[in-house]
Order: C-alpha cells, then structure tokens, then sequence
C-alpha cells in the first residue's frame, strides 16, 4: 500500500520540514502558541533560514 503525502524530494529542507509539520498538525500548535503568548513562533524565519543553508537538489 502506498501513502501519498505530497512531499516531494528536491525541496529545500525548511520547506520539506515546513510540509511534514502541517502534515502532523504541528503547525496549528504553533499557531495556537502564537495567539496565546502573543510571540511569533519563529517557525517562517527558521524556514528560511533552513532553506538558504539546504536548497533543493
């Protein structure tokens, strides 16, 4: 049996991180994080970043 998850292997990490997080739903805990403490989770910024130090093959 195969699982398709969309996730494809030529993108740069923070994105492929980015993918896996909503995928698990952790996104909306951040988003959940976010409303409560009124601090940005940081979880863009660190995309970035991962995506410029680990591009896509």
């Amino acid at each position: 049996m195969k699982i398709r998850t969309k996730i494809k292997a030529s993108k740069a990490l923070g994105d492929l991180i980015a993918d896996c997080t909503h995928f698990t739903g952790l996104d909306k805990l951040a988003q959940v994080y976010t409303k409560i403490t009124g601090k940005d989770c940081g979880c863009k910024a660190r995309q970035e970043w991962l995506n410029r130090i680990f591009p896509g093959c």
